[in-house]
């Protein structure tokens, strides 16, 4: 569980849950070749992989993002995410 601050890794960052209701955003970080993991991932959480971030705006469950491609994909249970 993390609620608010910022964890970096080079390669992997895996939590069961990233972020909260309050007015601090929370960064998960990796490097380019990266990836992030989350059951769950709460309203103002920053995904940042590379040099590309998304910060979410709902909650998204079972969370892989990653840069596949060279686009940064945000795989969720109820969908893929691209973000330019």
């Amino acid at each position: 569980l993390m609620r608010g601050g910022e964890a970096r890794a080079r390669e992997l960052i895996q939590v069961n849950t990233a972020g909260g209701q309050g007015a601090a955003p929370t960064l998960l970080a990796v490097g380019s070749e990266g990836r992030i993991q989350a059951q769950t991932i709460l309203p103002n959480t920053i995904l940042t992989v590379g040099r590309r971030s998304y910060r979410s705006e709902n909650t998204l469950f079972t969370v892989k993002a990653s840069i596949t491609n060279q686009r940064f994909l945000i795989v969720t249970a109820t969908g893929s995410i691209e973000v330019q």
